[in-house]
């Protein structure tokens, strides 16, 4: 019996599909995924990691599916190491201007929670590209009502290029502006232009 509890303690210190099990070659500072994430390759971005993360039995610990032992697990300081390798291989894979944002959090699943939330939400800034090109061929929604509008059509498509002037004035910010312009683009509904102005100028 305390054989067999000692084997599965250990288990993970020469069964590579061990997910607490760590190479002696695992390098922190190695760099999984190129081009590194930026603000506009998330999506790629996102599926190259999970495949490297996967390649690694690692996944587990983005996903969130792997949680975190209690403090007297004989495996706590185990998955610790391993959740520290893996904070380490994303933050390595990110270029700095979004690894700031995320160098203080301690759980590599919040730390990609924060990433999906970040840069999934519509994605916003590439529709706001998409409907520049493709402005001079878009048709535009129009109203059917035989005689005054009642469908409410017009305050759509009003609140659509509200929205556009907003995502533009957002994209045209500098860096220093950085984290409330996620803030912004994270709301829903997106703010007025008014208010998107106040809350950049507070």
């Amino acid at each position: 019996m305390a054989n067999s509890i000692q084997t599965a303690l250990s288990d993970h210190l020469v069964n590579s599909a061990n997910p607490l099990f760590l190479h002696p070659g695992q390098n922190p500072a190695l760099v999984l995924v190129t081009p590194l994430l930026s603000d506009n390759n998330f999506p790629q971005w996102k599926h190259d990691m999970l495949v490297a993360l996967e390649t690694k039995n690692k996944d587990q610990f983005v996903l969130g599916t792997l949680t975190c032992p209690n403090l007297s697990d004989p495996l706590h300081k185990e998955w610790c190491r391993c959740n520290k390798m893996v904070i380490s291989w994303l933050a390595h894979s990110m270029t700095p201007s979004i690894r700031k944002f995320v160098m203080w959090i301690e759980s590599a699943s919040e730390i990609w929670r924060d990433l999906c939330d970040r840069f999934s939400n519509g994605d916003k800034f590439r529709i706001a590209d998409l409907q520049e090109e493709l402005q001079n061929c878009k048709q535009v929604l129009a109203c059917s009502c035989s005689i005054a509008c009642s469908c409410g059509i017009f305050s759509k498509i009003q609140k659509e290029r509200d929205d556009d002037c907003i995502i533009k004035f957002l994209r045209g910010l500098n860096d220093e502006f950085s984290q409330v312009r996620s803030q912004v683009m994270l709301m829903e509904p997106m703010p007025g232009l008014t208010h998107t102005f106040s809350l950049i100028f507070q």
